[in-house]
């Protein structure tokens, strides 16, 4: 019989619960099913006499279905009163939602009342100033009427004298008219006589113009042969200075020589150097040996 009661209660609470049955005992007790016991008012001792005597958990089953209900009693009694907690905290909070919906309400019926008031003195407002307009439009019309009475005079008064303009423009563009196509048939016949004084004047031009590209050929070939001439002159002129050149350098270098040589006989004469000096050398001697005999 107990060993049936441990395989039920083993399938029926988890592994880690369950530990090797003491060896005093016959039978062993899940540490979860101790904790309950333990928390029942009954004392273990007698819990233990019965098993040990009766061989049944019937008595402790029974007792752990009265501790559970307990508990589900005790969890259903915090439940609700968590419930009514939130309950009222909502009442509440619905309460001082309405009471500033009531006073938001007096006010807003208060702003309605001024509204409408202020609406009623608006509406005397833009009655009066309907008023005024109209009476302002009416005298803007006569005013406007006025001026355009006045505007049509003074565009008639125009309108006349524009018109008088006009003949009298017309009247001075058919004068200038006949006065330009006179002006025109002079200036055209006097077109035709420079065109023929022109004519005239370049005839004797292009004559001029070929007596005188003749006299100019004339003196290109008289500039050429004065070229020749003067080239030939230059060549003469040129040798003649080359001659000259030569000759003078040639008196210059017979100069330069004349005066070496003076310096030169002088020198040897001085020195008693040369030929010469031989020569009065040998005449003093032959004067020395005369004046001894």
């Amino acid at each position: 019989m107990s060993q049936v009661w441990y395989l039920e209660c083993k399938r029926s609470l988890p592994r880690a619960h369950w530990q090797r049955p003491p060896l005093h005992q016959g039978c062993y007790v899940s540490p979860h099913l101790q904790s309950r016991v333990v928390e029942h008012p009954i004392s273990t001792g007698q819990l233990h006499a019965q098993l040990i005597e009766e061989q049944d958990f019937s008595c402790l089953l029974q007792e752990v279905e009265e501790t559970d209900q307990a508990k589900n009693t005790e969890n259903a009694k915090r439940e609700a009163k968590r419930e009514l907690a939130s309950k009222t905290q909502t009442l509440h909070r619905q309460q001082l939602e309405l009471r500033e919906k009531t006073q938001n309400l007096k006010e807003m019926c208060k702003c309605a009342k001024r509204l409408s008031k202020q609406v009623d003195i608006q509406a005397l407002k833009i009655e009066k100033r309907k008023k005024l307009e109209e009476k302002l439009q009416e005298q803007q019309l006569k005013r406007t009427q006025f001026e355009t009475t006045k505007a049509e005079s003074d565009l008639e008064k125009k309108r006349e004298l524009l018109k008088d303009q006009l003949q009298q423009q017309a009247e001075v563009h058919e004068a200038k008219k006949k006065y330009l196509h006179y002006r025109h048939e002079e200036l055209q016949q006097l077109q035709l006589d420079w065109q023929q004084r022109t004519d005239m004047m370049l005839h004797d031009v292009e004559h001029q113009l070929n007596e005188v590209n003749c006299k100019r050929a004339i003196t290109l070939d008289k500039l050429a042969e004065l070229k020749r001439t003067f080239r030939e002159m230059e060549e003469v002129v040129l040798e003649d200075r080359k001659e000259q050149e030569k000759l003078r350098r040639q008196q210059e270098e017979n100069m330069a020589a004349t005066k070496i040589q003076a310096w030169w006989r002088g020198v040897m004469s001085r020195r008693g150097l040369g030929k010469k000096a031989d020569k009065k050398k040998g005449k003093k001697k032959g004067e020395g040996k005369k004046k001894k005999k």
